[in-house]
């Protein structure tokens, strides 16, 4: 699957065992159902393949019959875990400067070429797509999504 080609940071993962820990789940037996080694899960530095990521959270959706694990999962994520990039995002002096450094530095933890900015006189517009490099990405894109607001909310 061509999928495999994009890796995301394990720091994406930071918390994500205590996190499924709380819903009375194994994180360590669904990891290894898609094929990510469970020692590397919140590591920064460390890549995993972004396919099977979010193969990961939507098993977690499947499991529970919930699928707002991925908003539940962002709303439960420490900002400043993110590393360098997080600290610098949630730091931003402004609303502009968060959303520039967002589409600039975002390949730092998360390799994918559908992102986009789009700037004019009225909005900023920030998008971003993984169809069809991963066909089932709904928790992820919650996840990435609430972590954006969050940052958002902040300043």
């Amino acid at each position: 699957m061509f999928g495999h080609k994009y890796v995301i940071d394990a720091v994406n993962a930071k918390g994500l065992r205590e996190f499924v820990a709380g819903l009375g789940l194994d994180i360590d037996c669904y990891a290894r159902s898609v094929g990510i080694d469970p020692a590397v899960l919140g590591e920064s530095g460390q890549r995993i393949s972004l396919t099977k990521y979010a193969a990961l959270l939507e098993s977690l959706a499947a499991a529970t019959g919930d699928d707002t694990i991925g908003l539940q999962l962002g709303e439960a994520y420490t900002l400043c875990d993110a590393g360098i990039f997080g600290l610098a995002f949630i730091n931003a002096p402004t609303v502009g400067h968060a959303v520039y450094f967002y589409e600039q530095y975002l390949h730092l933890i998360v390799d994918s070429p559908f992102h986009d900015l789009a700037v004019d006189e009225k909005q900023v517009t920030v998008s971003w797509s993984y169809w069809p490099i991963i066909p089932a990405v709904n928790q992820f894109v919650d996840f990435r999504a609430i972590l954006f607001c969050r940052v958002l909310r902040r300043i």
